[in-house]
């Protein structure tokens, strides 16, 4: 009789449990789930964004970075330029007024003929002392 009692009770329940699962998915427990789940799904797409959001902010720092450094160097580049143009126009000015000397292109003829003289000698040394050589195009030294 136990048996027969536990076994009617277990189908008293299975049936009660069967009707409060349709219960609930009348009332909506079904959207409950998927709620869940929407929620669970937009949790893992904050985390996402929130990663993404970081590497861009870092690439911004790295890229500003650069920017700045680009930026320093562009301004002391201008400000070289412009001590540049600054004397440049001062030695107009002072050409203007006949008060700056010129490089003489016969000065530097000169020094280049006595560079020319000095090489000459130290090429024929060479022959005397036996330490010239000969290159493929005849050149004798």
């Amino acid at each position: 009789m136990f048996g027969n009692a536990a076994k009617r009770e277990n189908a008293e329940l299975k049936n009660r449990i069967a009707q409060l699962e349709q219960l609930l998915a009348n009332l909506g427990g079904g959207d409950i789930m998927r709620m869940q789940n929407y929620r669970m799904q937009l949790s893992q797409e904050l985390t996402q964004l929130e990663q993404t959001r970081q590497r861009a902010a870092q690439e911004f720092e790295q890229m500003r970075d650069i920017a700045i450094t680009r930026l320093e160097n562009l301004k002391s580049e201008i400000t070289q330029l412009d001590a540049e143009i600054i004397s440049t126009r001062d030695i107009l000015q002072l050409q203007d007024f006949g008060w700056l000397e010129f490089e003489n292109p016969a000065e530097a003829s000169v020094q280049l003929e006595q560079a020319l003289k000095k090489t000459r000698d130290r090429a024929r040394q060479l022959v005397r002392d036996g330490k010239s050589y000969h290159r493929h195009n005849g050149i004798h030294l």
